[in-house]
């Protein structure tokens, strides 16, 4: 699953090897971390909607 990071946090997608992911970031982790940090609200979906153009 692909996420944003809203937070810096460490985590573990294999419950063996901790990393960091960084705020501002996008992340294809395993779901399992990805839906804790959505819970959590580290982390968000990244929008499917085109970004709109402004003049």
């Amino acid at each position: 699953m692909i996420i944003l990071m809203l937070e810096t946090r460490r985590g573990s997608e294999d419950g063996f090897i901790v990393r960091y992911f960084e705020a501002g970031r996008h992340y294809d982790i395993a779901d399992s971390l990805a839906r804790y940090f959505i819970q959590k609200r580290w982390a968000t979906e990244p929008s499917s909607e085109p970004a709109s153009l402004t003049s």
